[in-house]
């Protein structure tokens, strides 16, 4: 079991984590898992997994923290080295 610090579930196993923007973008929503741009091009057959391979979030929902598929609503790097907004 590994449970997300933001949202309080088990990564393996929840429908979606919480939005939490960014710290330099507050206004930028982040990017829903399934809807990066390029991740359809990253699997052999174009077909994106059900699940994130790293956090475990489904399809349209928001990635757990420190998900190293997480893009930057903004610049669109790897987001996992960029400061969210404090949770509450």
């Amino acid at each position: 079991m590994a449970i997300c610090a933001n949202c309080k579930q088990d990564m393996l196993t929840a429908m979606t984590c919480i939005l939490v923007p960014f710290a330099d973008a507050p206004d930028a929503m982040p990017i829903r898992y399934g809807a990066e741009p390029g991740l359809r091009e990253s699997w052999e057959d174009g077909t994106i997994p059900e699940r994130c391979h790293d956090c475990g979030v489904r399809i349209g929902g928001y990635h757990h923290q420190f998900c190293d598929m997480e893009r930057h609503p903004v610049t669109g790097a790897q987001a996992i080295d960029c400061e969210r907004l404090t949770v509450q």
